[in-house]
């Protein structure tokens, strides 16, 4: 599998996606067309699910993103669940951004995925 990098705009975030078990995402999240935006993404991802490296540790930091990128994370923590190596999730957020924390609680909480919480 190739290495897939799509850099960050003002509304779409950084992506850096990994074979080697090494997934990120971070910055603001709201593009036009949140579906095709993140196409290329869940395609990346539902493939290596299937053949995952050792370990996988994917790394979310949002400082904004809307509803339709809240059901991208959903589906790409889905598929990422579904790997039969070992997944951790560090999701980042901003000191004082209570909102940020509770949706990624939430999304742990909805996929009974055990997550690491850092603040920025």
């Amino acid at each position: 599998m190739d290495t897939l990098v799509i850099e960050g705009t003002q509304k779409t975030p950084y992506i850096y996606l990994d074979a080697n078990g090494m997934i990120e995402i971070r910055g603001s999240s709201y593009p036009e067309n949140c579906r095709g935006f993140y196409k290329p993404v869940l395609s990346w991802v539902s493939e290596y699910s299937q053949s995952p490296a050792q370990r996988t540790q994917v790394n979310f930091y949002f400082k904004y993103f809307n509803t339709s990128t809240s059901g991208i994370v959903m589906d790409i923590l889905s598929s990422l669940k579904k790997c039969s190596k070992p997944v951790q999730v560090t999701w980042t957020y901003d000191d004082g951004d209570e909102e940020t924390l509770l949706s990624g609680q939430n999304f742990s909480e909805l996929l009974e995925m055990k997550f690491e919480y850092t603040v920025k």
